[in-house]
């Protein structure tokens, strides 16, 4: 995948290493197929629904952003993906090639430029009068603000 120019258009059969939330409406995935390396991918949350982690998928019409540092695959708006069940033959040769974590992948993990894949906590409450405080999602405070009690 790496020769590939950016407009170029394809389809991918890999398996779901890791999935992380970005916000309320993508998910990240971090991916691998058969040549071993690792990608990442950023699709809809509400399109395609639940994934699970070691799953086996076929992503339809996606493209590289050979603009990004890491390898990254961008979805495009015919973006599809279909499930195997887990009994399919497809499946389990998928499982037995490809490695879940090789030496190379906790190289570009421990390097600094990469992102980091686990919450951060960007602040902490250190007043405990304010712990006690209810809790508001950034939507809820700028769009649905007058709908939020005042006591």
């Amino acid at each position: 995948m790496t020769q590939l120019h950016e407009n170029y258009e394809f389809d991918l059969l890999v398996k779901v290493l890791k999935i992380f939330e970005k916000d309320e409406y993508n998910l990240e995935l971090r991916i691998k197929d058969t040549s071993n390396e690792m990608w990442f991918i950023v699709i809809p949350k509400l399109k395609f629904g639940p994934l699970k982690e070691g799953e086996i998928i076929r992503i339809r019409s996606v493209t590289v952003n050979i603009t990004s540092k890491r390898n990254v695959i961008q979805c495009k708006p015919s973006t599809n993906i279909l499930r195997f069940t887990y009994k399919n033959s497809i499946v389990q040769e998928m499982k037995q090639k490809i490695e879940t974590e090789t030496a190379a992948d906790k190289m570009m993990l421990e390097d600094t430029n990469e992102v980091i894949m686990s919450p951060v906590i960007y602040t902490e409450i250190t007043n405990p009068d304010f712990e006690k405080l209810p809790l508001f999602k950034l939507d809820d405070l700028f769009l649905n603000y007058d709908d939020i009690p005042m006591e």
